[in-house]
This record gives C-alpha cells, sequence and structure tokens, in this order.
C-alpha cells in the first residue's frame, strides 16, 4: 500500500507545482502512472495478465500476419479470441521488435494513460479532482483489462472528436475500439443523445426504473440480451458459465456513478442560464444504467466504463462552478481524500493490487 499512498501524494505535489502549467502536469502525472503499469509484476491484477495475454503474448510470436488474419492460429476452443482481431494484430507488431513481455506490458498500456491524460488537458477544469478520480476508479483495471483499456484509448479519442462535432472522426474512432474489444460498439449510441436528447430528470427516473427491473425483475433484462444479441455470443457465454449471473457483482459502483451524477447535477442546476454542453451527463447516465444491468450479468459493469471514464471530467468540471472559493477548495478536497482512501481501502484489494510488486521481485 505505501506505494499507492506516495503515488498520490506525488501528484497531488505535483499538481501544486505545476498549478498553473496543467500540460506539465498531465505529463508527469501520467509518467507515474505509467511506471506503476509497465514495472508491475505478472501476478498483480485479477490472473488475465498471466492467464490471458502472456499466451496470446507467446503465440502470436509463433504465427505470421497472414495466419493472424486469416485465423489459422485459432483452435476449436480459440473462438472466443475472434473477437479483437486488431488487438492481435497490435501485439504482433510489438514481437516484431521485442520477445520481453515486460516491456509489451509497457507498450501495450501507455495508450490508455496517453489518452486519458490528454482528455484531462484538454477538457478537465480542475485536473487534481479527474487525476484522483481517475487513479480510485478507473486505473487500476489498466492491469489485467488490457484488451478492453486498450480500446477505450480509442473511446476517449472518440470523444475528442464528438466534442469538435466530426461524426465521420467519432464512428471511425469507435470502430478501431471495436476491432480491438467487440464490446466497444455500443459507443456508438453517445454521439446522437448527446446531440439531440436534453439531459434532464427523465435521466434519473430512467436510471431508477432500469436498476429496480434488473434487480426485481432480471428476466426482463434476460429477454432483451436475447432479443438484441444477433450473434448469440452474450448468451452462449451465460450459459457456459463464462459470463456471471448470480448477481455477485457490488451495486456500490453504480452509486457511485449516480453520486457523481448527482453532484454535477447540482452545480448544474445553477447555470441553467448559460449555454450548456450535455455530453458528460449523458455519458454518466449510460454508464449508470449498464452498470444497474451487471446485478443480471456481472460483465455489464466492464461494459459500462466505456461511459463511466468520463466522470472524470464531469465532476471536475462542475465542482469548480461553486462561487464560494473557501467552500470549492474544500469540495476539492474531500473529493481528493475521499477518493485516495476509495483506492487504497477497495480499489487496490478488489483488483489484486495490494500490494504493488514490482516485476523484478521474487513471487511464489
Amino acid at each position: 500500500m505505501a506505494i499507492y499512498i506516495g503515488v498520490i501524494l506525488a501528484v497531488i505535489l505535483l499538481y501544486f507545482i505545476f498549478k498553473d502549467k496543467k500540460m506539465y502536469f498531465c505529463i508527469s502525472a501520467g509518467t507515474l502512472l505509467f511506471f506503476l503499469v509497465a514495472f508491475r509484476h505478472t501476478s498483480m491484477g485479477i490472473l488475465d495478465t498471466e492467464n490471458v495475454y502472456l499466451p496470446i503474448f507467446m503465440r502470436v510470436q509463433q504465427h505470421s500476419f497472414i495466419e493472424i488474419l486469416t485465423n489459422s492460429m485459432l483452435s476449436g476452443n480459440d473462438i472466443a479470441w475472434l473477437n479483437g482481431k486488431l488487438f492481435f494484430l497490435i501485439t504482433k507488431c510489438i514481437t516484431c521488435f521485442t520477445t520481453d513481455y515486460q516491456i509489451y506490458l509497457g507498450l501495450i498500456g501507455a495508450p490508455y494513460i496517453i489518452s486519458t491524460m490528454y482528455i484531462v488537458y484538454k477538457y478537465s477544469k480542475q485536473p487534481l479532482v479527474s487525476v484522483i478520480i481517475f487513479m480510485a476508479l478507473y486505473y487500476l483495471y489498466s492491469f489485467f483489462l488490457i484488451r478492453q483499456m486498450l480500446s477505450i484509448s480509442f473511446i476517449l479519442l472518440a470523444f475528442v472528436f464528438m466534442k469538435k462535432k466530426k461524426p465521420f472522426l467519432f464512428t471511425i474512432m469507435v470502430l478501431i475500439a471495436t476491432l480491438i474489444h467487440q464490446t466497444a460498439i455500443i459507443f456508438l449510441i453517445a454521439y446522437p443523445i448527446c446531440k439531440y436528447v436534453k439531459f434532464g430528470k427523465k435521466n434519473f427516473i430512467i436510471i431508477a426504473i432500469t436498476f429496480g427491473v434488473a434487480y426485481f425483475f432480471p428476466q426482463i433484462i434476460y429477454f432483451l440480451i436475447e432479443r438484441l444479441d444477433f450473434t448469440g455470443k452474450i448468451i452462449q457465454r451465460i450459459q457456459h458459465g463464462i459470463y456471471d449471473s448470480n448477481n455477485s457483482v457490488s451495486m456500490f459502483g453504480a452509486f457511485l456513478t449516480i453520486a457523481m451524477l448527482c453532484f454535477a447535477t447540482y452545480y448544474r442546476q445553477k447555470e441553467l442560464e448559460k449555454p450548456m454542453d450535455d455530453s458528460l451527463f449523458h455519458l454518466s447516465t449510460l454508464g449508470s444504467l449498464v452498470f444497474c444491468m451487471s446485478s443480471v450479468v456481472s460483465e455489464f459493469y466492464r461494459l459500462s466504463l466505456f461511459f463511466s471514464i468520463f466522470n472524470i471530467l464531469l465532476v471536475s468540471n462542475y465542482v469548480v462552478l461553486e462561487k464560494n472559493k473557501m467552500i470549492q477548495n474544500v469540495l476539492i478536497s474531500l473529493i481528493v481524500i475521499c477518493a485516495s482512501l476509495y483506492m487504497l481501502t477497495r480499489s487496490i484489494n478488489n483488483t489484486n493490487s495490494n500490494p504493488y510488486i514490482f516485476y523484478w521481485s521474487d513471487v511464489e
């Protein structure tokens, strides 16, 4: 835990050193977070780094690009590997330059950190709050959800093009993300919703209805999955136990997302006379909706990350609307403290990231 405490304190210190130089803060904080990703032991995270991605890394070295493209490297038990062909091609490209798995982990983890720090630099009005919330809620997934976090890197870039009102480039980024992790296709709904739908009380009503239906009438969610799952893969994975449907995911994550949405909405109400960009509110709403359905199928919490990652901007951009400077500073301090405590008491344990282990350490 000492490593994480040190990193949190270092990020706070960097913020005050570069308080008026947001770019320098984002670069230095991002570099610090990158080092933790690159130097971690492969045993950290929920087994995927050793049991899923190491075999992939070793296997692609034995096959050509053509074999990867034509699926001839896959056996009958590897059908799930077809989802995310671009990821295997990227992995193959990296293995052309290095066969060191530790270097690979650093290279494949870098885009997630870089793209996150880029949107913090470009859109966050309180970068310290953004980075600390990112560390507490979303950062540690990069230790084991390697393919999805790489996919989210392009979703973050898609958000940039959505803000610039460039639907073609937005779609290209989402499609690239989908080629890495097919679930990223869900982010296509973000553009029309953020552009044409006005945020309001209906967002909270829809969240409440979704939570109630998922919790008390899960069969309705199953029915919708069956009708919308055109490939049949989701139902198949539920039936084979690959996707957990035993209500094993805590809803605390959904409550956190909803709490952040409520917090930002409170300050939004004070600024209604000004033109509002509701995109962050809609993305947070979508994240909450999808997370609520994880009580039916646990993997939906991972799906929610494509939307809820933008809470790092939502909270930071609306806490600064508090006009009383003293209260604003108190709120920022409370957010930093609470997020840090959440990371230290919950996140690092839930993601098997405590204690932090360097890659050169001997682990039995």
